[in-house]
């Protein structure tokens, strides 16, 4: 063989070896832009998923139905007011009903100037037709009551109203809140919930002392006294705070029954 046959086979396998690493750098380099991609996918996997709109608890009202929810809790507690300022015997009580048109009426009017604002329409539902119901049988009892039977029996309805209004908006209706001013307005009414609750227990137990120096003898704290509770009174544990109608307990307080077992027995 002489030298120049041995210098073309070099060049010929210099030019193999040449293309083979060419194509070996390009499937490189596909490779690493496949990894690339295949690492880059959970990610974006996990953005879209991230991305997907979570599901409220079934027990959580939507907000159209929260919202309806709210004004009817606000209109019953002014129909009831109108009723206890006209047929209310002490005075303490004719100015808590008094109160009660004032910040609930207004609460209406806001919750409504933002659903039109918001373009949401009240939608109603099982639970806004519920509160209504029992709203319309304790006026229908309030009115064929007078003097201190009235005024013991519309706070009674006030403890209980409150308490479960209080209970609804804390499970059923802050939940589904995303828009701050509605937020806000809920928090608003919250608010002004828990201070009508400490107010009319003070009016309560007002009442109770009162009843219990009576020429009748009145009666105790722990029961009697007309209230019409299922177990004869509210009962006093020593405490400040209040028990909720249904919506969990706090420290030692007024012991409520739910409402509908307050309309059952009257």
């Amino acid at each position: 063989m002489n030298c120049h046959n041995v210098f073309e086979r070099r060049i010929g396998a210099l030019i193999v070896l040449s293309l083979v690493s060419t194509v070996m750098l390009a499937a490189s380099c596909g490779g690493d832009e496949e990894g690339k991609v295949r690492m880059s996918a959970p990610d974006e996997e996990i953005d879209r998923i991230d991305a997907k709109p979570r599901r409220l608890p079934d027990n959580v009202l939507r907000e159209s139905q929260a919202l309806h929810v709210l004004i009817t809790v606000n209109n019953a507690e002014v129909e009831h007011g109108v009723l206890a300022q006209s047929k209310a015997a002490a005075d303490s009580v004719k100015d808590f009903a008094t109160q009660m048109v004032t910040d609930h009426g207004a609460s209406t009017e806001r919750l409504s100037a933002l659903a039109q604002q918001k373009g949401i329409t009240p939608e109603a539902n099982p639970v806004s037709d519920d509160l209504q119901n029992d709203a319309r049988t304790a006026k229908a009892r309030l009115e064929g009551l007078s003097g201190e039977a009235f005024d013991k029996a519309y706070i009674d309805g006030q403890l209980a109203m409150h308490a479960k209004a209080r209970s609804i908006i804390d499970d059923r209706v802050t939940p589904t809140m995303v828009d701050p001013d509605l937020k806000r307005s809920v928090a608003e009414l919250r608010s002004a919930i828990e201070g009508h609750l400490l107010k009319a227990e003070q009016l309560w137990s007002s009442l109770d002392s009162d009843a219990s120096t009576g020429t009748d003898g009145g009666s105790s704290s722990s029961g009697g006294g007309g209230s019409g509770w299922p177990d004869g009174g509210i009962r006093l544990d020593g405490g400040p705070g209040l028990r909720d109608a249904g919506g969990g307990q706090r420290d030692s307080g007024l012991a409520l029954p739910d409402l509908d077992d307050l309309l059952r027995d009257r």
